[in-house]
C-alpha cells in the first residue's frame, strides 16, 4: 500500500531532527564558551594595562615628590609658576577677561 513520505519515514524523520537539534545547541554552546573566554581575555588585558596605569602614575607621584623635596619652593618660582598657569588660562580662554571689562566699562558710562 503507497503512503506518503512523511507517513512512511515518520521515525527517521523525527530523529534526525532530534539529532539536528541537538548540535544546534551544542554549537551554541561551543560560541558561548568561545564568547566567554573572549571576554575573559579582554577583562584580564584591561586589568593589567590598568595595573601598568597605575604603577606609572605612582612613578610619576613618587617622581614629583622626590623632586619636591629636593628643590625648595621659593616665592620666585611661585610666581614664575603662576604666571605659566595665567598664560595657558589666557590660551584656553582668551576672552573672558575682555568681556568683563568691557561690560564694566559700559556700565560707567550709562
Amino acid at each position: 500500500m503507497w503512503k506518503p513520505f512523511d507517513a512512511r519515514f515518520q521515525i527517521t524523520l523525527a530523529g534526525i531532527k532530534l539529532h539536528a537539534a541537538v548540535v544546534r545547541e551544542e554549537l551554541q554552546f561551543a560560541t558561548m564558551g568561545q564568547l566567554r573566554s573572549a571576554f575573559q581575555q579582554d577583562a584580564e588585558n584591561a586589568s593589567k594595562k590598568q595595573l601598568e596605569n597605575l604603577a606609572a602614575l605612582e612613578r610619576l607621584q613618587h617622581g614629583q615628590d622626590h623632586q619636591a623635596q629636593r628643590t625648595p619652593y621659593t616665592p620666585s618660582s611661585c610666581r614664575q609658576d603662576f604666571q605659566l598657569l595665567m598664560r595657558r588660562s589666557r590660551r584656553l580662554i582668551p576672552r573672558v577677561g575682555h568681556g568683563l571689562a568691557e561690560r564694566s566699562r559700559l556700565q560707567g558710562r550709562l
